[in-house]
């Protein structure tokens, strides 16, 4: 007797059938075989894999499942691995075929359901092999309407829906928690999916529209080397290794003694060498970077013959600079009373330390775009100028402490910024505190040369971080958003020592300002910008002007997006196989991330396009499910229980009284080489 045989994991049942479930062992006529953990429906297992058996089919249509008694010829179910959706069609002879019959079938959208019915001496089942929905038809006949009723199965929500799914960088999800984060922005039930767990964690934003779910699981599945089907309740992910791997595990074998005819389809001319790209994330900013310095000089001579160099040094870790030094040289003299000789000399020097907001993603702190603090630093020739009755009289004329200039700090710059919490992450305000050298007017004090009273004997260095610092910019950001009108705005105040209209002595205050302000009324496209300005001298100014645009977009920064750079990544691989070399196809990849997700599409597509594949014709199983692995045992063709999967199935059950249930399967037989086992 022949032997129907199942191992590892399966399910071998439709919803009408009686199941046991657990670990089974099933004796009958001819005897399944089952091996691992099944669930298993015998008087189904036995009465399908009869040789010698009673068949016939049924449609039912409506909501009243009515019983179609005028099908003629035969009934067709299409299963292929590349659509959630199966398709079926029959052809009835009915007055309601009609489209303006009372009823009428002709206009669509009517549950329909296929079962097969099959009885043995032994056992006998009554299978559903499928449901959906009419399709609109067109009908004739001279006396009776008469249709070919197309339909569509059930899973079209995984086609129909089109979502919309932003996501930012470094958000933590890997692609199987994307999709189902997807497939609920829909209306699908996430728990719906199965399957996927161990997906690569997704570090680039992404930016999900205009997709269905069925599209972008089928993209994923090519970056992590998925085979996806509908299961009947929902979509079900299996990894390669379960379906042409190690791991796959026969459910079924094609043996002469249950078939009736082989077509073998080896490739034609596929795809032998393909050049991948993408745009990755370098593996050492996963690992936290190392400081990388890059200098660019640039030089020349100025009109009076003085050569000059300016050397910039910029120190990065993962792109993000946090360090710049710029170096001003000159063949110059260093001032004072009697210059020094002229000679190639450092002449300034610039350094900014930026201080970033930081992020740790997988054990590693990396830096957001948030700038906690940036300290710039100027250091150059200098002396203190003083009052006239102290210090040197140098060469140029003027005052000042000492006799000759010496290396100090002229510059120092404290820059703190502020942010508003999620989502808005907007850059509120940027407090800038400036150091520097000065001492203020008074009305009686210390005279200088250039005639005014200064309450020091020589200017003072007031620090960044004191209390009344040099100088304080404030720069302030703001938006508001209503019905009726939406607007920005920024503001500037500069607080310094200034002297007041009317006053003889100086000040330390908000010396001068700007507030610019751009409002629009929603859906008008057109900007209102209004500036006004107030000066140290007391005076202001405003204007006002109109212009057909947008909004200026703010500065924003999340607190926990780190920043990263991105480079290209190329693959070009070429096929381990005999078929004749093809042109380089060239594509870049959506989605990968990587040279490891470059290499599994490139597997992928060489496993998809390089492997045989061969039809069989055969009394029908419909408990044989897509991608179910099987073994094909063909003499003819050389083949001894090649393994390989179900791609594509095809139900021809005839509704007349002959009853005969036949099917089409089509097989995949993966080459070894494409195993995702084997690096390429």
């Amino acid at each position: 007797m022949p032997t129907l045989w199942l191992t590892g994991t399966a399910v071998a049942s439709r919803t009408e059938t009686a199941l046991l479930t657990g670990t089974a062992t099933v004796s009958a006529t001819p005897s399944p075989l089952i091996i691992g953990t099944a669930t298993v429906d015998r008087t189904v297992l036995t009465a399908w894999g009869a040789q010698i058996r009673r068949t016939a089919t049924r449609v039912y249509l409506g909501e009243d499942a009515e019983d179609l008694l005028r099908v003629q010829g035969d009934v067709s179910v299409d299963e292929q691995a590349n659509s959630p959706v199966a398709t079926a069609s029959f052809t009835l002879s009915d007055p309601r075929c009609a489209y303006h019959a009372t009823d009428s079938i002709a206009t669509g959208g009517l549950p329909v359901a296929i079962r097969c019915r099959v009885s043995t001496a032994l056992a006998e089942a009554d299978t559903t092999v499928f449901r959906g929905l009419t399709e609109a038809s067109q009908n004739g006949g001279a006396y009776v309407p008469t249709a070919t009723i197309q339909c569509a199965g059930d899973g079209e929500e995984w086609l129909e829906e089109k979502g919309c799914l932003s996501l930012a960088a470094f958000a933590g999800y890997d692609r199987l928690d994307i999709l189902k984060a997807f497939a609920e922005s829909v209306g699908i039930d996430p728990a719906r999916i199965t399957g996927g767990d161990g997906s690569a964690e997704v570090y680039q934003a992404l930016d999900l529209s205009g997709l269905s779910t069925w599209e972008l699981v089928r993209r994923f599945a090519e970056l992590e080397d998925w085979y996806v089907r509908n299961d009947g309740t929902g979509l079900e992910i299996l990894d390669a290794e379960d379906v042409v791997g190690s791991d796959a595990a026969p459910v079924y074998a094609f043996e002469p003694s249950k078939y009736f005819a082989v077509t073998e389809t080896p490739p034609s001319r596929p795809v032998t060498r393909l050049v991948l790209s993408t745009v990755g994330i370098p593996e050492e900013i996963l690992t936290g970077g190392t400081e990388e310095t890059t200098a660019e000089i640039v030089g020349g001579t100025l009109a009076d013959g003085t050569a000059w160099e300016t050397t910039t040094q910029t120190t990065t870790v993962n792109g993000v600079v946090i360090r710049q030094r710029v170096e001003e040289w000159r063949d110059a003299a260093i001032p004072g009373v009697t210059p020094s000789d002229v000679a190639w000399r450092l002449w300034k020097l610039t350094e900014t330390e930026t201080t970033w907001g930081t992020v740790t993603v997988n054990g590693i702190s990396l830096r957001t775009a948030r700038i906690d603090e940036q300290r710039t630093t100027v250091t150059e020739w200098y002396s203190a100028p003083c009052r006239s009755a102290s210090g040197y009289v140098w060469s140029d004329g003027t005052r000042h402490l000492d006799n000759a200039a010496t290396w100090q700090v002229t510059d120092d710059r404290i820059t703190t910024y502020t942010y508003a919490a999620a989502p808005s992450c907007l850059l509120e305000s940027k407090a800038v505190n400036v150091g520097g050298w000065y001492s203020e007017i008074v009305a009686s004090g210390q005279v200088y040369d250039d005639g005014y009273e200064r309450a020091d004997n020589s200017y003072a260095w007031i620090a960044a971080d004191a209390a009344q610092p040099y100088q304080r910019i404030t720069e302030t950001y703001s938006e508001e958003t209503g019905a009726t009108a939406n607007a920005v705005q920024s503001a500037i105040v500069t607080s310094r020592w200034y002297t007041p209209a009317g006053l003889a002595v100086e000040t330390w205050g908000e010396a001068e300002g700007s507030t610019t302000r751009w409002s629009t009324v929603p859906g008008s496209g057109v900007i209102v910008e209004a500036t006004s300005e107030f000066f140290d001298d007391g005076s202001t100014k405003y204007a006002s002007k109109s212009y057909a645009g947008t909004l200026p977009g703010l500065t924003r920064a999340a607190a926990d997006i780190p920043q990263y750079r991105t480079v290209p990544l190329v693959l070009t691989a070429t096929a381990d196989s005999d078929s004749p070399a093809t042109s380089p196809h060239t594509e870049t990849i959506w989605g990968a991330e990587s040279m490891a997700d470059l290499v599994t599409v490139a597997r992928r597509r060489f496993r998809d396009a390089q492997s045989p594949r061969v039809t069989i014709s055969h009394p029908a199983l419909p408990l044989l499910r897509l991608l179910d692995v099987v073994t094909v045992t063909d003499p003819t063709r050389e083949l001894d229980e090649a393994q390989g999967y179900v791609e594509s199935i095809r139900l021809t059950l005839n509704a007349s009284n002959t009853g005969a249930l036949r099917q089409e399967t089509t097989v995949v037989l993966p080459l070894p080489q494409f195993a995702p086992e084997v690096p390429l």
